[in-house]
This record gives structure tokens, sequence and C-alpha cells, in this order.
């Protein structure tokens, strides 16, 4: 339903700048089975387009093609041939005027405001090695040994993310005497270990989020890139980057004020699923793939799940903007719509970031 409707509004909002010259009918290319080793490999991204049996074309990633699917094209049609945005060819794209693929950069940051992440369920799989971290927050991550190797890039894979703490003691510890939801594993919650396969470009099938690190590191102080003098006292709060929010290590919750962004609701699953169409991980061979499939994510608890507040949403939108969002997505029911807010909104858009704000898709 979510995403009849952006394809509605973007239309609509298409709709008076389209040349008068465009016909009505045009030729549509038709989508083909993905081709062996093609990218991506997510299993949601084209099961109709690749033969699998009882999908069709709404239950695939078509927003993303440059091509109509099969089992309407006979039906439907596109000036351009592509029943989406054509990102299907940017990521494979291989001539022209810039011959090479282009599948997203981690220094892209894309903040998501609505009810908080769900690091408890499946969906987020998809999106806690895309999680930015701010490393002003954290130390050094160690090896198994106990150890630091003076780089946040621990695995040396490019992207620094949770994985590089996968192995790191204080980790490990400081979760043995959490309890697990679900339990199975060492880390807070026994979801993602097995969930697809590494991709190259940051993802690896473990149980490690950054409600993890939170737990471990969420109430130390960071001097220098380990942890200071103060140590790691119970309720602590350090502001250690010095931005006002002690202690965000990633995102925060204006909810509870506290620098945890999980929602309290186990099964909440809207947040997740709308970041996964936003950033979820590519080419993993799990579940399917976000528009924005390289880029950096920053959830933030806005309010009680979808419900928004104004005395709330303008100083996300501060934060989000001050920490670097390129773009913000604001997905909540807001009834109120203050003058801060106003100003905040003014602010962000002032600072060059791109807004996508939904108020309210309730009837």
């Amino acid at each position: 339903m979510r995403r009849a409707r952006v394809a509605l509004v973007s239309l609509a909002l298409m709709a008076p700048l389209a040349p008068v010259a465009v016909p009505l009918v045009a030729h549509a290319a038709t989508c083909t089975a993905q081709a062996p080793g093609a990218f991506p490999n997510d299993p949601a991204y084209a099961p109709a387009e690749n033969g699998q049996a009882q999908q069709t074309w709404d239950s695939e990633a078509w927003y993303l093609y440059d091509c109509i699917p099969q089992d309407v094209s006979a039906t439907s049609s596109d000036p351009e041939g592509a029943a989406g945005m054509s990102v299907s060819a940017l990521w494979n794209r291989s001539g022209g005027a810039f011959p090479y693929a282009d599948r997203g950069r981690n220094d892209v940051v894309v903040s998501y405001m609505e009810g908080g992440v769900n690091w408890r369920i499946p969906t987020s799989c998809e999106l806690k090695d895309r999680a930015l971290l701010n490393t002003g927050e954290l130390p050094w991550p160690e090896d198994a040994s106990g150890k630091t190797h003076g780089t946040y890039d621990l695995n040396g894979d490019g992207v620094v993310n949770v994985e590089d703490y996968l192995n790191d003691p204080r980790v490990l510890a400081a979760d043995a005497s959490q309890p697990k939801s679900p339990a199975g594993g060492p880390f807070l919650h026994h979801v993602c270990s097995g969930a697809g396969t590494a991709n190259g470009a940051g993802y690896a099938p473990t149980d490690i989020t950054p409600e993890d690190l939170i737990v471990a590191f969420g109430h130390c102080q960071v001097v220098n890139h380990l942890i200071g003098p103060s140590g790691c006292p119970a309720n602590g709060k350090f502001d250690n980057d010095g931005n006002g929010y002690p202690n965000d290590i990633s995102g925060w919750n204006f909810d509870r004020n506290t620098n945890d962004p999980q929602t309290e609701e186990t099964a909440y699953g809207h947040a997740p699923g709308l970041i996964g169409d936003v950033a979820g991980e590519a080419n993993n061979g799990y579940a399917g793939v976000g528009e924005c499939r390289g880029c950096s994510i920053v959830p933030i608890k806005q309010g009680a799940e979808c419900m928004g507040r104004a005395d709330h949403w303008a100083p996300a939108i501060l934060y989000a903007t001050d920490l670097g969002a390129t773009t913000i997505s604001s997905v909540v029911v807001q009834y109120a719509y203050s003058s801060a807010d106003q100003a905040a909104v003014d602010y962000a858009y002032k600072h060059g970031v791109a807004l996508a704000l939904d108020s309210n898709d309730f009837d």
C-alpha cells in the first residue's frame, strides 16, 4: 500500500512537468529473468521475473526496475519503458558517459524518524550493518584478545559498523548479564545469525546490532578513542563528542530522552520495514533491497511508535541535521505543527538537507 501511495504521489508531482508531446501509450521494455550472478541477489528483489511460483509484480521491487514486469507487460506501458526509477540500470551500468556501476555511498546519511528501530525482528537484519556509528562516542574496537589496533575499521573491510566490534570482549561481557530477546546467542538479539551471506560491502550474517554497543559503551567516558579515566559508571552520561546528546552512539530516543532509539513494542515492524525500503542491505542473499542500498542510516525515535509530538519532532530534525544527515525521512502521525517545527524545517533546509516528510497516512 505504501509503495502504491509513493508511486501515485510521485506521478502527481511529475505530471505538470511532462512534455505535451509524450504519447499516452509507449513501447514497454519487458523484464527478463536475472542472469546467474546478477546484482542484486536478494530473493525479494525479482521473484516473479525469475520464475518463482505464485509470485507477481506486486511482491517484488518493481519500483526500482528499468523495465516492465512480465506479468503486466501486455497491459502496462511507460514512456521510458520502465516500471520504476531505473535504479537497476544504475546499479549494473557498464557503458555510456559513466561506464561503471553506481551502487551507493555510505557517506550519504539518511536519518529515519518515527517510533524507533526494532533490532528484535528479522527485518532489522537488513539494517544493522548500515547503521551509522558515532565514533565520537565510541572507543576503538578490540580484537578477541582485548587489543586495539588504532582504527575503527578493525576488520579492514572499508566500512565502520557493528561488525568491527563482533569479537570485542567488552561487548560480550556487557551482554552476558542482559536479558536476551530472542535468546540463543551471546548478543542481545539472536535474530540475524545465518541470515543471508556476507556481501563484501560491510554486511555479515551475525547477531550483533548497535544496541549491543549502546549497552557496552553507552555510559562510558571516551578520551582519545579509548575509555577515559572516569570509566563506565552505572548510569553514566558523557557527552564525548560535545553535541549535547550524551553517548549518542547510534541515534537518539526523544520520547524517553535516552541514547537508545529502540522501540518499546517488541513486534513493531513499521519503522524497520520502511528503513529497509530506504537503505536495506543489497546482494546479501536475504530479504529485499533498499533504494539507497549503500547509504548509512540513523534511527531516531521521536515519539511513541508512529505518533508525533511537536515538542519532540522539532528537536529531532535539528539533531539529525547537526549530526550530518544528508536526508531526513520522517513518517509520523503529527497532530500539531508549531513555529518550532517550522524553524527546524527551515534550519535543515538551509543546511542542504533533503526532507521527505509524511505527516499522516491514516484514514
